[in-house]
């Protein structure tokens, strides 16, 4: 099966001792800091993680390895949706880039509804997660305020 290690995992030590990726980063140079760092996100300190993408065709294998592995009343299937605001989507659309600063000075955003920053914060927080699947050690509906 084809897949792809992406992230701050890419090219780590980690990665590539685990067969994630290829690239071995001792002979190209890289540091292990590229994984593993004092300051990740918003400049907390927290787990790393690994991205890895697998062939869209086989995606139900890996589903039906995870649900036989982790049992399916303790896995959880969630997905991030990424969508375009303003000047992204006018910027993907190929406008100028003077239309496209002039209009991000005039836009504001509102905050992320509270159920979906709710889920994202619980599921992140608890299990470093916010992808694809996310094996809980109970059922999710127990693990987290959210109804199953």
């Amino acid at each position: 099966m084809l897949c792809q290690g992406r992230g701050s995992a890419a090219n780590s030590a980690v990665a590539y001792c685990l067969c994630v990726t290829a690239v071995d980063p001792v002979a190209n140079g890289l540091l292990f800091e590229r994984f593993l760092s004092e300051k990740r996100v918003d400049g907390l300190a927290e787990a790393p993680d690994i991205d890895v993408d697998i062939e869209h065709d086989r995606r139900e294998e890996v589903l039906d390895y995870m649900y036989g592995h982790y049992e399916r009343s303790h896995s959880a299937i969630a997905c991030i949706v990424q969508t375009y605001r303003g000047p992204n989507s006018m910027r993907a659309f190929g406008y100028p880039i003077e239309q496209v600063n002039d209009l991000s000075k005039r836009m504001h955003y509102d905050e992320p509804k509270e159920g979906a920053e709710r889920i994202r914060t619980e599921l992140g927080a608890r299990f470093g997660f916010d992808g694809d699947h996310c094996p809980t050690p109970s059922p999710p509906s127990t693990e987290t305020s959210i109804p199953g």
